[in-house]
C-alpha cells in the first residue's frame, strides 16, 4: 500500500494496472505482429522516394528536406512535404538503412492504435452509450483497437516503408479526433481544440486524404455531442473555423503541383474510374473479413462491362442509403458508415488515380468495419450467454482468437517484404495478367545480376500491354546487360516514342547512342531526361561526359558540378570535373576535385592519373610522379599514365626508367604518338638515337 501525500488516502498501486493494461496489451500486440518487419527491404516506390532521394539526406534548407524539387514528379513524396521531412528526420536519427524506417513506421502505427482505442473508449463513455457499455466499454475498445492494429490488411501501410504517407496521416487524423473529443467532453477545451487544429494541419501536409477530418469531427459533434449540426457550428465556431481553414494547405499544394495533380483527369476517364470503385470497395470489404491474397500491385483494370458495374453499384448505393438514414436519425451506425465512405472518398470517387485499388487506402476505413464487426459480435454474445461472467469468457476468447490469427497472418505477410524478388514473385503468382508485376519482377531479377531471367518477364509485360513504355525501357536494359546492344537501342527508341517524358528511357537511349559514337543525338536525349527530371544524377554525369568528348569542356563543367552537388560522394563525377577543369585551364580547382575523387575511391587509377596532371600544371612534379606511379600500379595497362610517368622520370634525369615506361606505353598502344616522340627524344638525350 502507498499513501497519497496530499489527501492521505491509501492507494493500492495494483489499481493502476487495469487502467494501463489495455495500452500495454496494444503495444505488445503491435510489436509481436510486426517484429519481423525490421528485416524488410526497400521496394517499389521506396527506391526513388527514399533510397535514391538525395533531398532527404539533409535537414536544411527545409525545401530540400521536404523534397520540394521533386514536386510534379509523380513520386510518393510529391506534394507531401511533411512526409518527406519525416524521412529526412528518420535518416538523420537512424541512418539510411531500412530497419530505422521500419522502426518509426511501427511506432507510428502503434500510436495510431492507441489513439483509436482512446477515441472508441471515450465515445462509449458518452451519456447516450454509458449505460449499455458501462462494464464492457474499455474491453470493447481494446478489442477493436487490437484487431485493427494487427490486421494483415494494414501491412501495406506499415511494412511498405513509403506508405508511411497513409499511417502517419492516419495517426494525425485519429489525433485530431481524439483531441476534439477531449475538448467536447472535458475541461480546458481551448487547449484541446488548438491541438486538434494543429494535428489536422500537419496531416494535410502529409497526405490529402486528411481532407475528411474536419467533416468527421463536425459529424461526431452533431450526432453525439450537440443537439444539431447548426448548434455544433454555433457553439464551437472557432474550432471549425480552424479545422476547415486547414483545407487551404491542400488547395495550396494542389495549386503548386497542378501539372501532376490534374494529369490523371486527362489520361483516365473520371466516369469509368467512378464506375469501377463500387467493385473495388466491395473487394476492400472482402479483404477486411478474409485478408488473402494480399498483393502489392493489383493492376486493377477500369470496368466497362455493365454487368460487372450494376450489382456492385446497387450494393454501394444501399450502404450509402443506410448511412444517410443513420445520420438523419442520429444513430451511431450513420457515423461509422460515414467514417468508412468519407475517408475512402478522395481515392474511391470521381477523382481518378493511376491505380484503382491499393490496400493502404483502407488503413483508416478498416476501423469502421472492425467497429461494426465487434459490435455485432457483442450483440451475439449477449444473446448467447445470459450470465455476465459467461459473456466475458466467451467474448474474451473470441477476441483473443481473432487477434492471434490476424497477428499470425500479418507476421507471415511481412516476410514478403523482406526482398524485392519475393514480393514481386508473390504479385505475379496472384496477378499473372498484371504487366507492372512482371516488369518489377524483371527489375528485381536484373538487380540480382540475372538479366537473362528478367527478359521473359519484360516480354510478358509487353504482351499484356504493348504500349507500356517502362517495359520497353527495362527490356532494353536487360538486353544491354546480356550483350545485345542493337536490340536494346530499338527498345529504348520505342520507349521514348510511347512516353517522351520517361526520363530513364531518354537517359538509356542517350547511353546507347553514345556507345556507338552518335554523340550529338546522345546529347539531345540526355537533355530530354534532365528536362523531365532535373536531379537525375547519372544523366547529368553522362551529359557532361558527352560534352567533354565533343570538346565542349566549359559546358561539361556545369553538369559535373550539378552531379557532385546532388551526390557529393560521386567519385567519377569529381574525377571528370577535375579533368574538364584542367582542360579549361583551372588546375587549382581541378586538383581539389581529383584529390576528392582519390579520397572517395582510392582504387580509381584514372583519378590518380588526373591528379598527376593537375599537379604537373602547378609545378609539383614530385607529387605528380607519385600520383602517376599509383595510377600504373592500379592499372598497368594505362598507356597515358606510363607515358606521363616516363616524362616525370626524364625530367628528374632518370632516363633509363623513363625509356622503360615510354616503351611500355607503346606496347599497350602502338599508335601512341606522344610516347613515341618522348621515347625518341629521351634516347637522343642518352646518345641512343636510332
Amino acid at each position: 500500500m502507498v499513501t497519497d501525500a496530499q489527501t492521505h488516502k491509501p492507494t493500492d498501486s495494483h489499481t493502476l494496472l487495469p487502467r494501463r493494461l489495455p495500452f500495454l496489451l496494444l503495444i505488445v500486440a503491435g510489436a509481436l505482429a510486426y517484429w519481423n518487419s525490421f528485416d524488410g527491404a526497400f521496394i517499389y516506390d521506396d527506391l526513388e522516394s527514399i533510397r535514391d532521394n538525395p533531398h532527404i539526406q539533409v535537414l536544411w534548407p527545409l525545401s530540400e528536406a521536404m523534397s520540394l524539387p521533386l514536386w510534379n514528379s509523380a513520386l510518393t513524396v510529391d506534394g507531401r512535404p511533411l512526409l518527406s521531412l519525416s524521412f529526412a528526420l528518420n535518416q538523420r536519427l537512424f541512418g539510411p538503412e531500412p530497419w530505422g524506417y521500419h522502426l518509426v513506421n511501427l511506432l507510428i502505427h502503434i500510436a495510431a492504435g492507441l489513439l483509436l482505442f482512446g477515441v472508441v473508449r471515450r465515445t462509449l463513455e458518452l451519456p447516450r452509450f454509458r449505460e449499455r457499455y458501462a462494464s464492457s466499454g474499455t474491453w470493447l475498445a481494446l478489442a477493436m483497437a487490437a484487431i485493427w492494429l494487427v490486421h494483415p490488411l494494414q501491412t501495406e501501410s506499415v511494412t511498405y516503408i513509403v506508405q508511411r504517407a497513409e499511417s502517419l496521416m492516419g495517426m494525425l487524423f485519429l489525433l485530431t479526433m481524439y483531441c476534439s473529443i477531449r475538448g467536447f467532453t472535458g475541461e480546458k477545451s481551448g487547449r484541446w481544440y488548438l491541438a486538434a487544429v494543429t494535428a489536422c494541419a500537419c496531416g494535410m501536409g502529409v497526405k490529402q486524404t486528411m481532407f475528411s477530418a474536419p467533416l468527421l469531427v463536425l459529424l461526431y459533434d452533431g450526432l453525439f455531442i450537440s443537439d444539431s449540426f447548426r448548434a455544433a457550428l454555433m457553439k464551437r465556431w472557432r474550432l471549425y473555423a480552424g479545422l476547415f481553414t486547414t483545407w487551404l494547405i491542400i488547395f495550396g499544394i494542389i495549386g503548386l503541383t497542378w501539372q501532376e495533380s490534374t494529369i490523371d483527369f486527362i489520361k483516365i476517364s473520371p466516369l469509368r474510374y467512378a464506375l469501377t470503385q463500387p467493385l473495388v470497395i466491395l473487394y476492400y470489404l472482402r479483404l477486411a473479413f478474409w485478408p488473402a491474397p494480399l498483393v502489392l500491385e493489383y493492376g486493377w483494370a477500369l470496368e466497362d462491362q455493365w454487368w460487372r458495374i450494376v450489382l456492385p453499384g446497387v450494393a454501394i448505393l444501399g450502404m450509402l442509403g443506410v448511412m444517410f438514414h443513420g445520420i438523419r436519425r442520429r444513430r451511431w451506425y450513420g457515423f461509422v458508415a460515414a467514417w468508412f465512405f468519407l475517408i475512402l472518398a478522395p481515392t474511391s470517387s470521381l477523382a481518378p488515380m493511376r491505380q484503382a485499388l491499393f490496400e493502404h487506402r483502407m488503413y483508416l476505413s478498416l476501423a469502421a468495419v472492425v467497429v461494426l464487426a465487434v459490435i455485432g459480435c457483442e450483440v451475439a454474445v449477449r444473446k448467447l450467454a445470459s450470465l455476465p461472467v459467461h459473456r466475458v469468457a466467451l467474448g474474451g476468447c473470441m477476441a483473443i482468437a481473432v487477434v492471434a490469427v490476424l497477428a499470425a497472418l500479418t507476421h507471415d505477410r511481412n516476410r514478403d517484404y523482406h526482398t524485392e524478388l519475393g514480393m514481386w514473385q508473390d504479385a505475379v503468382v496472384h496477378r499473372p495478367a498484371n504487366p507492372l508485376a512482371h516488369t518489377f519482377l524483371g527489375n528485381a531479377l536484373q538487380a540480382l545480376g540475372r538479366p537473362g531471367d528478367a527478359i521473359p518477364h519484360y516480354r510478358k509485360a509487353l504482351q499484356l500491354d504493348p504500349g507500356y513504355a517502362e517495359g520497353h525501357n527495362n527490356w532494353g536494359m536487360a538486353l544491354d546487360a546480356v550483350g545485345r546492344p542493337r536490340e536494346a537501342l530499338s527498345h529504348y527508341q520505342q520507349a521514348v516514342q510511347l512516353k517522351p517524358g520517361l526520363a530513364d528511357a531518354q537517359y538509356n537511349l542517350g547511353n546507347a547512342l553514345q556507345s556507338v559514337g552518335r554523340t550529338a543525338e546522345a546529347l539531345a536525349h540526355y537533355r530530354q531526361a534532365l528536362q523531365r527530371q532535373p536531379n537525375h544524377v547519372d544523366a547529368r554525369y553522362n551529359l557532361g561526359n558527352a560534352l567533354l568528348i565533343a570538346g565542349r569542356a566549359p559546358e561539361a563543367i556545369g553538369h559535373y558540378r550539378q552531379a557532385v552537388r546532388l551526390k557529393p560522394d560521386f567519385a567519377e563525377a569529381h574525377n571528370n570535373l577535375g579533368h574538364a577543369l584542367q582542360a579549361s585551364g583551372h588546375p587549382r580547382e581541378a586538383l581539389k576535385h581529383c584529390a576528392e575523387a582519390v579520397r572517395i575511391k582510392p582504387g580509381m587509377a584514372e583519378a590518380h592519373f588526373n591528379l598527376g596532371n593537375a599537379l604537373v600544371a602547378l609545378g609539383r612534379l614530385r607529387d605528380a610522379t607519385e600520383a602517376y606511379r599509383k595510377a600504373v600500379h592500379l592499372n598497368p595497362y594505362h598507356a597515358d599514365a606510363h607515358n606521363n610517368l616516363g616524362a616525370m622520370f626524364r625530367e628528374s634525369g632518370r632516363y633509363a626508367a623513363a625509356i622503360k615506361h615510354f616503351e611500355q606505353a607503346l606496347r599497350l598502344n602502338p599508335a601512341h604518338a606522344p610516347a613515341r616522340k618522348n621515347l625518341r627524344e629521351t634516347r637522343a638525350m642518352m646518345g641512343e638515337d636510332r
